[in-house]
């Protein structure tokens, strides 16, 4: 019986660890342990919820590492995956628990702020805030393949109020407030043009 009884603990343990790593392998990047697509866009769509119920103000902010290929090319895909990972840290460090950092894709990462209790105005300035000390994290320098590397980053921002527009038009909003980012120079942030006055600082 006792003999059963420890086959059975043991079935059990090996069950949670497979639908742990179903779960991790569904909703999280390998290489950087951050949330996915998929989770990030579940997550997008229960904070606009939550931004029509409690009437309340957000930001999506999408990050880019400038010139990523060229690092790629020059030092190699390995040197390439410590540098996403690198950054995916020290993002993740300088953002409240309450806030979603995600890797949708190559070098591109999404930043999910919720929750905020103040108005379009401040929020706009929370947004910069963060925007700016996600660069200044990007611009510090980094060990690659026993060179020093300083890289830059471009980032777009959309300021979410209640629920006036779906997960895809913020989406574009921010995609579109970040390839302006990118088309001033790169290494600088620019706010969505349909939301608010055309905001776009270099660093």
């Amino acid at each position: 019986m006792l003999t059963h009884y420890v086959a059975t603990m043991s079935d059990i343990s090996e069950r949670k660890a497979a639908e742990q790593e179903i779960h991790q392998l569904a909703f999280y990047d390998p290489l950087t342990g951050l949330a996915n697509r998929r989770l990030f866009m579940d997550r997008m769509g229960a904070a606009i919820k939550e931004l029509h119920r409690h009437q309340r103000c957000g930001a999506l902010l999408f990050v880019d590492i400038d010139n990523f290929k060229q690092i790629n090319d020059t030092l190699g895909h390995y040197a390439g995956d410590q540098l996403l990972q690198s950054v995916a840290r020290r993002m993740s460090q300088m953002l409240r628990d309450t806030d979603t950092l995600a890797r949708l894709g190559s070098d591109e990462f999404a930043v999910l702020i919720e929750g905020v209790d103040s108005s379009h105005a401040q929020t706009i300035q929370l947004a910069e805030r963060i925007a700016y000390k996600l660069l200044a994290t990007l611009n510090t320098p980094i060990v690659l393949a026993e060179e020093s590397v300083i890289v830059s980053g471009s980032i777009g921002v959309t300021i979410m109020v209640s629920n006036e527009h779906s997960v895809d038009d913020y989406l574009q909003q921010v995609d579109m407030a970040l390839f302006q980012a990118k088309s001033n120079g790169r290494h600088g942030v620019c706010f969505s043009i349909l939301q608010c006055r055309q905001r776009c600082w270099p660093m």
